[in-house]
């Protein structure tokens, strides 16, 4: 399973339940993401349809992608949320970490789904 550093190269640029983030199919090294940015995996729900599946702080099995906010997402019982299609939007088209937090400061609070 191939580790990116949040650093380098481009991520895709999605609206995650209405607030742009960063995505990216491989895993990123947390350890690379700057101080008031988090980190995310979302994994794929073979069981419910009409979800994309679920976030998470960490994934391993049935993997889809990263994402990087410039806010904390509240998790229910601080583990997981499920995530609709209609929640995930392509803005279509990229950019880097840099840019992404010229555009987007972090935010100093807990957002609530």
């Amino acid at each position: 399973m191939a580790i990116i550093s949040a650093m380098t190269g481009k991520f895709e640029l999605l609206e995650f339940f209405g607030k742009p983030v960063l995505c990216s199919n491989y895993h990123i090294d947390e350890n690379t993401i700057p101080d008031g940015y988090f980190l995310y995996d979302v994994r794929h729900d073979d069981n419910y349809p009409s979800y994309y599946g679920q976030l998470k702080r960490s994934v391993t099995v049935d993997y889809i992608c990263s994402i990087i906010t410039n806010h904390e997402i509240k998790l229910i019982d601080n583990d997981f949320l499920d995530v609709k299609y209609s929640d995930v939007i392509c803005i279509g088209y990229s950019m880097t970490m840099i840019d992404y937090m010229q555009k987007h400061p972090r935010i100093d609070s807990t957002i609530q789904t």
